[in-house]
């Protein structure tokens, strides 16, 4: 009798035991594949924005496709960096002569020319003021004008200082003709006519 209640027992706890190791065999913890990881990982560095100062954001900029087509429009200088400060300087020494003549010769008392440090003002009140500098990064000259508005300039063997990116466009063939036409403003045709121009 003692027997069989403990062969009954021995086989109850056999069953118990069976049936936990099914339940925990049954509902596995879910695992997560190496490619899986790996796309994770990938997906979450992707998504990490690095934050640029001021400085790399221009640095950015300037090697962005926007910049580099708008660089590449323009004509090429025939100039090197040497020839530039030679044949810059040349030019806008004889431009600020011719124009110190233009505005004595026809201005009114508060007309005036100045050049100092590559940068010329031209003060034409009531018409507005050209500034017209040097720009030796890029090999250019640059004018700022109250008729034509801003324009930049390349040097080219046998045409002088052209528009970055008409070539018909002559700098010195621009700026005599606005200059001409300011006087004509003033009531002086015949005085546009007899002006020398810039001497360029």
């Amino acid at each position: 009798m003692a027997s069989s209640s403990r062969s009954t027992l021995l086989k109850g706890i056999r069953s118990i035991s069976h049936s936990r190791s099914i339940r925990r065999s049954s509902t596995p913890l879910p695992r997560i594949s190496s490619q899986c990881q790996r796309h994770g990982q990938h997906t979450a560095s992707s998504l990490r924005i690095p934050s640029l100062s001021p400085k790399q954001q221009l640095r950015a900029f300037m090697s962005s496709s926007r910049y580099q087509t708008e660089q590449g429009e323009k004509p090429a200088s025939t100039l090197s960096p040497e020839e530039y400060e030679q044949v810059s300087e040349r030019d806008m020494d004889i431009l600020h002569e011719n124009l110190e003549i233009y505005v004595e010769q026809f201005g009114e008392n508060d007309w005036e020319v100045e050049y100092s440090s590559g940068v010329m003002t031209l003060s034409l009140p009531p018409h507005g003021t050209y500034v017209i500098n040097k720009q030796p990064p890029n090999l250019q000259i640059w004018m700022s004008s109250p008729l034509s508005g801003p324009s930049r300039f390349d040097y080219i063997t046998s045409k002088g200082w052209v528009h970055h990116r008409d070539e018909t466009i002559v700098f010195k063939d621009l700026l005599d003709k606005e200059l001409r036409e300011l006087l004509k403003r003033q009531g002086k045709e015949d005085e546009a006519k007899e002006w020398d121009g810039t001497g360029l």
